[in-house]
């Protein structure tokens, strides 16, 4: 997937967390959680946070390779446990980050490469239904723009704002592909 898609998933999946666990998440949890969503790519020095942090991704990808141990729920697990035992955030921001670092892993195991959830097991899981860049990814990040304006219920403007400039995009590429005017 690629990184605008992550940010809107984990945006979406915390304001989805949210609406099931009775409140609307603040705009931090709501940023936190899509920046979370990029953390699994720390293994690839190409990536939009490899390339913010070259000498820890490049160590990280040479030791692991791209979607190795980031890729997993041992990662995630780690990561929580040592944020709150180091006392560097609080639980609501551990919420997010975990929210958005899983909705990375549910994105990368729609496409066919799939992810070694439970890694050390090498064995890839995968519900191949979308390409990286493709049209299908496309629709799917309009879809989570959608899903988060409905579930915020009109709060976050300044979220809102963000989140339209990425789907503008992808409606401009959708629109480019097919030739036709969507809405």
């Amino acid at each position: 997937m690629l990184a605008k898609t992550h940010v809107v998933a984990g945006v979406f999946c915390m304001a989805l967390a949210g609406h099931y666990l009775g409140y609307v998440p603040s705009g931090t949890e709501l940023i936190v959680a899509g920046a979370a969503a990029l953390l699994p790519d720390i293994d690839h020095p190409k990536s939009t946070l490899g390339r913010w942090l070259p000498g820890i991704s490049g160590a990280i990808a040479k030791l692991f390779g791209h979607r190795g141990i980031t890729h997993s729920l041992l990662a995630i697990l780690a990561l929580a446990y040592g944020l709150l035992q180091a006392q560097l955030a609080d639980q609501a921001w551990v919420r997010a980050i975990c929210i958005g670092a899983l909705s990375h892993l549910a994105g990368d195991l729609l496409t066919p490469r799939g992810v070694p959830l439970l890694w050390p097991w090498r064995h890839r899981f995968s519900l191949p239904l979308l390409v990286t860049g493709s049209v299908v990814e496309k629709a799917l990040l309009l879809a989570m723009v959608g899903g988060t304006f409905y579930l915020l219920g009109g709060q976050h403007t300044a979220i809102y704002r963000l989140i339209v400039r990425g789907a503008g995009h992808g409606l401009r590429e959708l629109h480019s592909f097919h030739g036709v005017l969507l809405g």
